[in-house]
């Protein structure tokens, strides 16, 4: 797989996120719908599959490490579209074994294209904190 379809299949599994966010709908279901309404296929699409199904499998484990976390960022606020880049980041490092270096960076690199001005800074600290401390 490219890295440019990885880019493209994790930035559509970050809008999944944010959309089973919006909606407070955690089903891999929402995955295979995205698929179907616009014409992929499940072989096309199976490093966003991998991202969304594994996320709903352990939400309440990485929803536990951001939570953990919130305390040393008093003041800050996550939003959800935030919050979704970080699920997906933690969810390629804790369950995907992705490179943390990598994903930190991937996460950026979406929190300075869909996220508030400077945010990616929090969201930089916010995850390499979180890697320090269950490194």
């Amino acid at each position: 797989m490219s890295k440019e379809n990885r880019k493209e299949q994790r930035e559509e599994a970050f809008k999944t996120l944010y959309s089973m966010e919006i909606r407070d709908e955690f089903s891999k279901s929402l995955a295979y719908d995205f698929i179907d309404d616009n014409g992929f296929s499940n072989s096309n699409y199976k490093y966003y599959l991998t991202i969304v199904a594994t996320f709903v499998e352990h939400k309440d484990e990485i929803d536990g490490m951001i939570d953990e976390n919130m305390s040393d960022f008093r003041g800050a606020r996550l939003s959800a579209i935030d919050l979704s880049i970080i699920r997906v980041a933690l969810t390629e490092i804790f369950q995907m074994n992705t490179i943390d270096s990598i994903a930190i960076n991937e996460a950026v690199l979406l929190s300075k294209r869909f996220s508030a001005t400077d945010q990616y800074k929090v969201i930089n600290a916010f995850l390499g904190d979180i890697v320090r401390k269950h490194a």
